[in-house]
């Protein structure tokens, strides 16, 4: 899937790759994808004790198959 991701105000071009199965007419979806936030211009949390990755991976998922 291609598209824009919109986030803090800004328009990001992004390709996410999902993948899809189909059992007796129901599909089922699911996509993994890495937002590069901070190369995006957003600020990393990270403080001198907690230290947080410059990236966020997600997981999403639609639809139930058995």
């Amino acid at each position: 899937m291609h598209g824009t991701f919109r986030i803090h105000g800004d328009a990001h071009q992004i390709t996410i790759p999902v993948q899809v199965r189909m059992t007796d007419g129901k599909a089922a979806a699911t996509a993994h994808f890495t937002i590069p936030y901070v190369k995006w211009g957003m600020k990393n949390p990270s403080t001198f004790v907690l230290r947080v990755s410059e990236n966020v991976e997600i997981e999403a998922a639609t639809g139930a198959l058995p």
